[in-house]
């Protein structure tokens, strides 16, 4: 059960840090799948996304926003049930108590995305108990996948990311 995650002793903390450690491989992966079902479909509505709104009065929206967060969504909470999904469109799905909540911001950049400037992304995370442990970002048009997990590093898609050696950051 998640709220064992923060009681016990420091054995039984060792041994939920390895299933919550399992947990972060697996949603890495998941989010690179996830993405990469989205991608193409992304990239296709370039330059066809239809009539612009705006939300609050000031952010761009498309149709493209709410089909992709919404497929995404859906199949995050097919596999994960218990798990929440907050989205930058249509706010809380799922859980809002789950330790597990997902992420998603379908078109990041919606306003180059919507009037033909190919800077944009979609991105895709998972926090734990408030902690980011895994995280994706597709550039679809590309075609280029950054991933990193909490203790795995970074990749642009299997290749390692590395930062400069001997510099702080």
């Amino acid at each position: 059960p998640p709220n064992e995650l923060v009681a016990g002793t420091p054995q039984r903390r060792l041994r939920i840090d390895a299933q919550v450690s399992g947990h972060i491989r697996q949603n890495e992966g998941d989010i690179a799948e996830l993405l990469g079902e989205v991608a193409p479909y992304v990239a296709e509505q370039f330059g066809r996304t239809g009539p612009l709104r705006f939300k609050h009065g000031r952010q761009a929206i498309t149709d493209v926003d709410v089909y992709v967060e919404d497929h995404l969504s859906r199949r995050i909470l097919e596999r994960f049930p218990d798990h929440g999904v907050v989205g930058e469109e249509r706010g809380q799905a799922g859980s809002a108590t789950s330790p597990w909540q997902w992420h998603i911001d379908p078109v990041d950049g919606t306003l180059n995305y919507s009037i033909g400037i190919p800077v944009f992304s979609t991105v895709l995370a998972v926090d734990h108990h408030g902690r980011s442990v895994a995280g994706g970002v597709v550039d679809p048009l590309r075609r280029e996948l950054f991933t990193a997990a909490r203790g795995g590093g970074a990749f642009l898609g299997d290749t390692p990311m590395r930062g400069p050696q001997g510099r702080h950051l």
